[in-house]
């Protein structure tokens, strides 16, 4: 630790550099962000009382990227600099895994959305037989295809996601709440391009009237999406914690067969990577599923 200190105090006095993290372009409230809040809390306090929605029918959804190889987050950088770049954080190989969470502490199975058109492009190819697949699926996790040459959320997406999970869901809440089955619910989005478009608003109202669209105002996730401000940096925490896990095991396993520290080579294949991320995906909904967690992600300071 001693010889660790010294070593920096040595670049930064030579250099003039210091161990600093990545940045990122700093994000703006709209100025009249706390009257636009106001307005969106009204209506959606209105329709809930209108409609008697009950908690476990109020679902906040966000699409938030997992990569599949985790690079460091510090570098060194000039003493005072404002931008800090970092070797690694360009990685493209990625998936987009969209989080739901309800509000009274129940979070739903997760969707991850991968780039590709055929189920090779899925983890494990999509082949159920095989174990950690098998209890991925049984957790009610789905696995989707873009379609397209990006992993981003998309209207035949958002069509499989309120299809295979949303929509059952609200189902068998309102079942469990002595509601008819189609009966209202809530759901909350941002004003994502895809979110907001007529195509997917006009489906909705045409597949699921009872499903009700609630945006939050642009610019105001960072402070009124629960999903965004109480449980994504706990999930990419998990995610990341649990690919470092499989890197040591990975360095372990060959230093135990007896190969030499500097001839180690770590599988960053895509497919190896892809496979990977259903455990890490079964090991945080594990460590987020629990009410108390997904409870104060609603709540707003």
């Amino acid at each position: 630790m001693a010889a660790t200190l010294s070593s920096h105090r040595n670049v930064r006095k030579l250099l003039g550099w210091c161990l600093r993290r990545a940045t990122k372009a700093a994000h703006k409230l709209p100025d009249n962000f706390q009257q636009l809040l106001i307005k969106a809390a009204l209506r959606a306090a209105y329709t809930i009382q209108h409609y008697y929605i009950p908690a476990a029918c109020i679902v906040n959804s966000d699409e938030t990227q997992l990569l599949l190889q985790h690079g460091g987050d510090c570098s060194y950088a000039p003493i005072g600099a404002h931008q800090v770049d970092v070797l690694g954080k360009e990685e493209k190989r990625a998936c987009t895994i969209m989080t739901s969470l309800a509000m009274d502490g129940t979070l739903l199975p997760f969707q991850s959305i991968w780039k590709g058109v055929t189920n090779r492009s899925l983890p494990f190819s999509n082949d159920r037989s095989h174990s950690g697949l098998r209890e991925a699926l049984e957790q009610g996790h789905i696995f989707t295809l873009s379609h397209s040459a990006t992993y981003w959320t998309n209207q035949r997406t958002l069509q499989v996601f309120v299809t295979d999970l949303l929509a059952p869901y609200f189902k068998k809440q309102n079942r469990m709440h002595n509601r008819p089955s189609h009966a209202t619910c809530l759901w909350v989005i941002d004003v994502y391009s895809v979110h907001r478009s007529e195509d997917f608003r006009s489906w909705i109202q045409d597949s699921y009237p009872w499903i009700l669209l609630n945006y939050i105002p642009a610019g105001c996730t960072g402070v009124w999406q629960p999903a965004d401000v109480g449980l994504q940096r706990r999930l990419k925490r998990s995610i990341r914690q649990a690919a470092l896990a499989d890197v040591a095991d990975e360095t372990l396993d060959q230093l135990q067969a007896g190969c030499a520290p500097s001839a180690v080579v770590l599988d960053t294949s895509l497919p190896r990577l892809r496979n990977r991320t259903v455990s890490w995906l079964i090991k945080a909904y594990h460590e987020l599923n629990q009410p108390e967690i997904v409870q104060q992600a609603w709540h707003f300071n």
